[in-house]
């Protein structure tokens, strides 16, 4: 990995396995086991190792084998129609609601609008086909099975943001981003919100996020 490499949430330098293999001890991301790729064997992301690292994912395991609820929440930044990133996201997210998730999809448009400064109207249309997209990939949106947000029309995700932000200072965005637009921060906030939604609109249990690496 060269001195000037960058990795954040907004653009980062190009990854070759080496950076992977640092980033997973730095980060301290658990790479997936012979074991859990059994365990989710019917999972073609786990499978093709393509997710190759994880979090806590025995939570979601344990829910599984006690017919527990869990979830899979993650989204989309609308500035712009499927990339191979966002179109992988979007599969995993159908792979497992058919696994037994809820599904929970966001519309960044908070993010798209800090980011890229794209105004939540015109956001809208391709937040639309971004919604397209998905659902014909074969999301189910039976609301019993789905729920999908606009960050700009949520209020819950917004609340979230403000209680969390009591516990984050300055410098820890400075060590975290490095030095951003305050708008970003806030932005990355906002997804603490989208992150626990499912759990204050249906109550404890786990949650798996799939992102890349730069959003860990």
């Amino acid at each position: 990995m060269p001195d000037d490499f960058r990795i954040d949430p907004w653009g980062s330098s190009v990854l070759y396995d080496e950076d992977y293999e640092r980033l997973i001890k730095e980060f301290g991301i658990q790479e997936v086991s012979f074991t859990d790729k059994e365990k989710m064997s019917t999972n073609r992301f786990f499978r093709r190792k393509i997710i190759f690292g994880h979090r806590d994912l025995d939570a979601i395991f344990k829910a599984i084998d006690n017919k527990k609820p869990w979830a899979v929440m993650s989204g989309i930044k609308p500035s712009g129609p499927f990339h191979l990133g966002t179109l992988t996201t979007a599969l995993e997210i159908v792979e497992f609601q058919k696994m037994g998730a809820k599904a929970y999809y966001c519309i960044a448009d908070i993010e798209s609008y800090e980011d890229n400064g794209i105004s939540y109207k015109d956001a809208e249309p391709d937040a639309v086909d971004n919604l397209a997209d998905i659902l014909a990939l074969g999301l189910d949106p039976d609301p019993k099975k789905t729920y999908i947000w606009r960050q700009s029309e949520e209020r819950i995700v917004k609340d979230v943001a403000f209680k969390v932000g009591r516990l984050v200072t300055q410098n820890m965005v400075n060590a975290i981003y490095g030095e951003k637009p305050f708008g970003l921060y806030l932005a990355a906030l906002i997804q603490v919100g989208d992150i626990v939604l499912p759990q204050v609109l249906d109550g404890p249990q786990p949650t798996i996020v799939p992102v890349g690496i730069d959003q860990d």
